[in-house]
Parts: structure tokens; C-alpha cells; sequence
């Protein structure tokens, strides 16, 4: 049998025409309506996206604190370890298990406990001098001009040498690291022991101290003792 071509009239035709333009229509218009929907949940998605890239990145910069945190521990315990170690295989009197409180302070005003340290040994003959002792002086500080002032008006005459007297040890390693810091460092630029001394015991002042030592000696003893200290820390 044979087949019969199908036969197009212009309803046909028409009809078609309009079905096609109908659902290119309506495909477009699907098309114009859901662009910005997508855009939005990229924006959403990118969002989301940049939340977790925050949160990566917060939880690695608290790693990274912890870390130096852990390691800012780890240096403080042998910097201790070390100044205890100095004391006591040198018997260092009043400035014995006073390590902690050295690093401790030096952290505060973010200078080397070392240098105060050496300072203090310096001062005070090893923790064993008068002023040590009895003062509980162990940087060889002197009273300010305007402290003997008012001293002189409340009826106290200190010593010849004007040794600041303070109420503990701790108060004294305190008062030393504020001065380095604020006084020598921030203001006048000083940091090392060279150039420390030439404020702290300038050889200008040719007055001896109770132990018969004057500041000719200051850096070289000074340097000496942070040295010892930097090789029982680096053996650590």
C-alpha cells in the first residue's frame, strides 16, 4: 500500500509556526526570569564559599599564635633554666631563683632578661652586697633627685652613695626593666650594655662602689656575664 504524503495547508503550517515562537517564547522568558536566580545563588554560593576561606584562614592564624605562643614558652623555660642555672653555680645571694621573674619582667617590656641579668650581678657583686641584701637594691639604682628632695623633708638621710632602697627583690628587678625600656631604650636610644653604660654608670663618675670596683670595668664585667649566661642557654 502505498503511503500518502503528508499534506501541509496553511492552517497546518501556521499552527506549527505559532507553537514554535509559543515555546521559544516561553523558553526565553524561562530564561529571562531564572538568570537572576541563578546569579543569586552564585553570589550565595561564593558567600558561603568565602565564609569557610575566613574560617580556614582564622583557624590557621590561631595555630600560627598558639605555635608562638608554645614556642615563646619553650624560649622563656630555658631562658629561665639558664639565669637559675648562673645563680646557682655562682650562689648569687638574693638574686638565686629570681630567673622566672627576670624573664618574666623582660617579656613585659619586651627586652633581653639576659642584660638585666648581667646588670644585676654586676651591681650587686654577685646578689651579695650590702645593698642586695638589706636594700633589696640589686641593680645599683640611686635615688632621684627629686625622691632625696622629698626624702631630705620626711627626716631621711639615705647613705653616701644614695642607694635606693625597695620594698622586695621583685620590686627591684621591676623598676630596672621599666627603666631600661622607657628610659634608655625608648628615649635615649640605648639598648646594648656599651651603650647602656654610658647612662647606667658613665666612667665620668669616678666614685667607687662598696665592692671597691668603679665603672671603668662596667662593660667588661657586664659583657662577661651575659656571655656566660648565653653559653649555659645555648647548652640548654
Amino acid at each position: 500500500m502505498r503511503k500518502q504524503k503528508a499534506k501541509w495547508d496553511v492552517r497546518s503550517v501556521g499552527a506549527l509556526l505559532i507553537g514554535i515562537t509559543l515555546v521559544g517564547i516561553t523558553l526565553g522568558n524561562g530564561k529571562i526570569h531564572y538568570q537572576p536566580a541563578l546569579k543569586a545563588q552564585a553570589e550565595q554560593q561564593r558567600k558561603i564559599e568565602l565564609t569557610k576561606e575566613q574560617e580556614i584562614e582564622f583557624m590557621l592564624k590561631s595555630i600560627e599564635t598558639e605555635v608562638a605562643i608554645l614556642q615563646d614558652n619553650i624560649e622563656m623555660k630555658r631562658k629561665i633554666k639558664a639565669i637559675d642555672e648562673y645563680f646557682n653555680k655562682n650562689n648569687s645571694g638574693k638574686l638565686k631563683w629570681k630567673g622566672d621573674v627576670f624573664v618574666a619582667i623582660a617579656r613585659l617590656y619586651n627586652i633581653d632578661p639576659f642584660r638585666m641579668v648581667a646588670i644585676s650581678v654586676h651591681e650587686t657583686t654577685n646578689g651579695t652586697s650590702y645593698a642586695a641584701k638589706v636594700q633589696k637594691n640589686i641593680c645599683g639604682m640611686n635615688w632621684s633627685y627629686d625622691e632625696l628632695k622629698l626624702l631630705k623633708k620626711l627626716g631621711y638621710n639615705p647613705d653616701i652613695y644614695n642607694i635606693k632602697v625597695y620594698g622586695s627583690v621583685d620590686e627591684c628587678i621591676t623598676s630596672l626593666g621599666f627603666k631600661l625600656r622607657k628610659l634608655y631604650k625608648d628615649q635615649w636610644g640605648l639598648e646594648t650594655l656599651t651603650e647602656i653604660q654610658t647612662k647606667y654608670a658613665p666612667t665620668s663618675d669616678t666614685r667607687q662602689g662598696l665592692d671597691g670596683m668603679d665603672n671603668t670595668i662596667w662593660t667588661q664585667s657586664t659583657i662577661k656575664i651575659y656571655r656566660e649566661l648565653e653559653a649555659i642557654y645555648n647548652k640548654l
